[in-house]
């Protein structure tokens, strides 16, 4: 129950995010808690400016600004920078890359014994979801468990509790209410430990982007565990951020959206081989629906992916 926490937090071209999910963390009174950021390979000056944080090299002020003044902040608690690790890669080899190498670190740290948070970097916590996570994930047989993810700004909607995914159909549905089939928590927010790691093998990295929570929970799933939701652990999230979407127009990045058109071949192949015919009829209607809207250029995206 006194194992350590490890937050791992992959950073790639996104500093001021990253400080202000750190510092957000920092700002709370989480017990045990023990962050580690994985710069993935940033080419926008990303490691020079958060070894610079760590080490009190930035103005206060300039850190107090980037932080939003709604989210309330535990008043006793002092920033004890010291807690932070950073740690370089020298290319960015994806989100499951740089998670892996952050939980590796924290296994390592804690002699091969300690709980794992995947946060998300362009995220702040409400100043209970580390301690509700935990104490959800114990209560059951849990293999991995999730936060409630609402929109980072005010009003705070709920943006998503967990992900549904139909395997003979290749349908994946984001949730914002409980329902019947929990498939996956969002990758935004995600706990577990170091026996479930080792237990199901490290994230699989032939995902660049996308998939692989679905990936995760499918083989914690195989081995008996639950997936949970820890509906009192909050987190706000800028939805997008990390992969440059356009909320506004309901359009994601090209150059990311060829990721998720990839990962659901790739799953099918790695988890239900005999049932991929779901991922090929699922990509097809979704090139026939871009042509139907005239959208050439992602219906492009799609079959260049088949």
């Amino acid at each position: 129950m006194n194992d350590p926490i490890y937050t791992i937090i992959v950073n790639y071209n996104n500093w001021k995010d990253t400080i202000v999910c750190v510092e957000d963390l920092l700002r709370h009174s989480f017990d045990n808690n023990n962050i580690i950021v994985v710069d993935n390979g940033s080419t926008d000056n990303s490691l020079i400016i958060l070894n610079k944080y760590i080490s009190n090299q930035l103005e206060e002020e300039d850190i107090n600004y980037l932080i939003p003044k709604w989210n309330e902040r535990d008043k006793n608690v002092t920033n004890f920078r010291d807690k932070v690790l950073v740690i370089p890669t020298s290319v960015n080899g994806g989100f499951s890359y740089g998670n892996n190498i952050g939980i590796k670190k924290a296994i390592e740290l804690s002699h091969g014994k300690c709980f794992i948070w995947l946060l998300n970097n362009d995220t702040v916590v409400d100043k209970e979801a580390l301690t509700n996570l935990k104490k959800y994930f114990v209560s059951e047989n849990y293999g991995l468990v999730g936060s409630k993810i609402l929109n980072f700004e005010p009003p705070h909607e709920v943006q998503s509790l967990y992900g549904s995914f139909n395997k003979y159909t290749g349908r994946v549905i984001v949730k914002k209410e409980f329902g019947k089939r929990i498939s996956y928590p969002i990758g935004a927010s995600i706990f577990t430990n170091s026996k479930i790691i080792k237990e199901i093998g490290y994230m699989d990295e032939d995902y660049f982007l996308y998939f692989e929570e679905l990936d995760m929970s499918t083989k914690v799933k195989k081995l008996g565990y639950k997936i949970g939701i820890a509906e009192k652990s909050i987190v706000y999230h800028h939805q997008g951020a990390s992969t440059k979407s356009d909320e506004k127009q309901k359009r994601m990045n090209p150059k990311t959206e060829i990721y998720k058109y990839k990962g659901i071949k790739l799953f099918y192949d790695k988890n239900f081989p005999r049932l991929k015919y779901a991922a090929y009829l699922f990509l097809l209607m979704k090139g026939i629906k871009f042509f139907i809207k005239m959208d050439m250029k992602n219906m492009l995206l799609v079959f260049r992916s088949l």
